[in-house]
């Protein structure tokens, strides 16, 4: 596949990825797997599952098999919030909707919120928006409906913003330049932090900031990117580019695996480790439901036999 990636995106300990060709990808234990029959130019996952949005802004769900088209005109979702999805719509306004538990792929009545929206972000507590028009900031509950507390000014023109669930919050401005922001203080104001610029995307999970530059995946430390003061020699160390890089490891695509019914089984139980992954990878099982079958039919046997 090459490392010719466009996207990346990480919640907890998954990391997906979108390359040029806007197949979604998937790291597992240091090999990129790829979804079939995927083309997405954004993907997302959270507590409340897998989303993705393809080139003509439709917005989808996975369900560990398939890809369930759920909405159309979707240009940003947002899933760091359990069993609800937020949405950006072209016209900039904010959208949410739970999951419908009778038709779980079907969704529910949906709440605008009325302000026009560029981005928004969610943490631990809150949700955070930037408005399209002004520098403000607004501070949001994690319901749907959303209700606005309260605004605060940002002194830097960000374009995207991702939470961790502390409350940290990195963005990206214009240029690709990276910011960081204590979210949960209205008087706080975004630093910077690194010399790199045009970074396409970031996305944090697990302490971990993911950044595509220059088509390559990099995975930083976000304690450092993130929480040194900017009076520390080492603010911002992992975003420096240099011949000895300070980010942790750059991650290569060296694998061109399909992501098959069996696969699924790594996303629905977060499963992250090499020996339980590959469990359940191979062209002998055609589905999850047969994978556990095998493994009962060979406990049956082992008693069989010794007793």
């Amino acid at each position: 596949m090459g490392s010719n990636f466009s996207y990346i995106h990480s919640w907890d300990h998954s990391v997906f990825g979108i390359l040029s060709n806007n197949t979604v990808v998937r790291l597992c234990n240091g090999t990129w797997f790829a979804f079939t029959g995927s083309a997405m130019q954004i993907v997302k996952s959270g507590p409340s599952g897998l989303w993705g949005i393809d080139t003509s802004q439709n917005l989808y769900t996975f369900d560990g098999q398939k890809w369930w088209f759920m909405q159309s005109n979707v240009k940003e979702c947002e899933t760091n919030v359990e069993n609800t999805i937020f949405w950006i719509d072209g016209n900039e306004k904010v959208h949410c909707a739970k999951r419908n538990e009778q038709k779980p792929f079907v969704l529910a009545p949906t709440h605008v919120f009325n302000h026009e929206i560029k981005t928004m972000t969610c943490s631990a507590t809150q949700c955070f928006a930037l408005k399209k028009s002004s520098s403000e900031m607004v501070f949001l509950s994690r319901t749907c409906p959303l209700i606005e507390r309260h605004t605060g000014e940002t002194n830097v023109p960000i374009n995207r913003m991702m939470a961790m669930p502390n409350g940290t919050i990195f963005g990206l401005d214009h240029d690709g330049y990276l910011y960081v922001r204590n979210g949960g203080r209205r008087d706080s104001s975004w630093s910077k932090r690194g010399s790199i610029h045009k970074i396409r995307h970031a996305s944090v999970g697990a302490n971990i900031l993911w950044i595509t530059h220059r088509r390559e995946v990099k995975a930083c430390n976000s304690q450092k990117a993130g929480m040194s003061s900017g009076n520390d020699e080492n603010s911002g160390q992992c975003m420096e580019s240099s011949a000895t890089s300070s980010c942790l490891h750059g991650i290569e695509v060296t694998g061109t695996h399909t992501y098959d019914v069996c696969d699924s089984c790594c996303y629905n139980k977060g499963i992250q480790s090499n020996s339980s992954y590959n469990r359940y990878h191979g062209k002998w099982c055609f589905s999850c439901a047969f994978c556990y079958c095998w493994y009962f039919v060979i406990f049956v046997n082992f008693f069989a036999f010794n007793l």
